[in-house]
């Protein structure tokens, strides 16, 4: 079964602002075209490559600095081998890698690095685009808010902290509700049909285009993918802390948490994209996912509201993909491990029970399509089996 995963750039690039100039923008080769959604959707495997890891680069973005201190990541004595068996192909880290287009791969247990792996040009001093990945950034920051005094509680409707939504559908959405992708909202967003709602998400800023959408479902009962409602949740959280998502998310994570670079979030009329494309570095990526497996602790210190990652990576709704949940914008799967996942093949996947942390940064043939999650299953399944036998 094929998802909707997010495609917040494409339509956002489209009005993050001009380019800058070939002259300035990149001396990466080949180069790559921008300034339209059509031109995006036909960029070439190359480009792909290229534009991942290049988007500051080439839009505009908003800096998410890092501190003074930079968190150690231990390295194993040797990288871990994981060999499997897929659909009769010999697989291994190489093949893998080869097929997933894959441009990082960082696989890490208990804060010690088993495996960190570049190729395509990617570096570990370079950033990859998150896609939706960041939703599940941007999730984070609402359980920051919330211990913050920012957001009194999810169960608030959407339009107390977004005021000037009121008199319309969301006056009966929570903002739980938008974060288990159940506001049930009208939302149509095939990320490959330019006639879809998605196509036109970006014609404005961020609330007007859903202020006057008809609610088809009763709000919390029928998951909808919709990035429109999580940029919502970014522009709440902007709204509630008075603070743009960068500067509260260097504030609250990647400056003391100790992360080693900037990252870099894509802007869109000047904000910050809550659905997507945040870039960072590989080893970032797996802070965060460290971060978060080890229950939003900095020092012994909490940053989330208590409780807040039990409730946000457990099941909350069904996704008719398979076995897996919903938590809050973070995908359930059945064992209790769970995924923040982006198109084109982006992945933090956190497993509890194993202390493991695997990161994925592709640039897949396709944005959305079920071979490449096949791939990865087949993939992340073969790690946990590895990791069990090293025990």
């Amino acid at each position: 079964m094929t998802r909707s995963l997010s495609f917040a750039c494409l339509a956002a690039f489209l009005l993050a602002g001009a380019p800058l100039s070939a002259q300035t923008a990149s001396t990466a080769t080949p180069p790559v075209r921008t300034g339209s959604i059509p031109d995006f959707l036909l960029w070439s495997q190359d480009e792909k490559e290229v534009g991942f890891r290049s988007m500051e680069k080439l839009y505009s973005t908003a800096p998410v600095k890092r501190g003074d201190k930079v968190r150690p990541l231990r390295k194993a004595a040797g990288e871990i081998a994981v060999r499997y068996d897929q659909a009769g192909e010999a697989m291994d880290i190489d093949r893998y890698m080869e097929k997933s287009h894959a441009g990082g791969l960082l696989i890490m247990q208990d804060g010690e690095i088993l495996l960190e792996r570049y190729r395509l040009g990617f570096n570990e001093d370079q950033r990859w685009t998150s896609f939706s990945v960041a939703k599940s950034v941007t999730s984070t920051l609402v359980g920051a808010a919330i211990r913050d005094g920012f957001i009194k509680s999810i169960d608030d409707p959407v339009t107390r902290y977004i005021p000037q939504m009121k008199g319309g559908s969301y006056d009966r959405v929570s903002i739980r509700h938008l974060m288990m992708m159940a506001s049930g909202i009208r939302w149509d967003e095939d990320v490959e049909n330019f006639n879809s709602d998605y196509m036109r998400l970006f014609h404005d800023d961020f609330v007007a285009p859903m202020m006057d959408r008809p609610q088809v479902h009763p709000a919390g009962s029928t998951f909808h993918y919709n990035t429109a409602d999580t940029n919502l949740l970014g522009t709440l959280v902007m709204q509630a802390t008075g603070k743009p998502l960068s500067q509260y998310l260097s504030e609250k994570i990647w400056a003391p948490y100790g992360m080693e670079q900037d990252a870099a979030w894509l802007l869109v009329h000047g904000k910050e994209t809550g659905g997507a494309c945040l870039s960072m570095t590989l080893r970032d990526y797996a802070r965060f996912g460290e971060f978060v497996r080890g229950q939003g602790m900095i020092d012994g210190k909490p940053v989330v509201a208590d409780g807040w990652i039990g409730e946000a990576t457990r099941r909350h709704i069904d996704t008719g993909w398979g076995d897996v949940g919903y938590g809050y914008q973070w995908w359930i799967n059945k064992d209790g491990s769970y995924r923040a996942l982006g198109i084109f093949g982006q992945l933090i996947f956190v497993d509890p029970s194993r202390k493991l942390v695997v990161v994925g940064l592709n640039a897949w043939k396709y944005p959305d399509r079920e071979e490449g999650y096949v791939l990865e299953n087949a993939f992340l399944a073969a790690v946990q089996r590895a990791v069990d036998q090293k025990r």
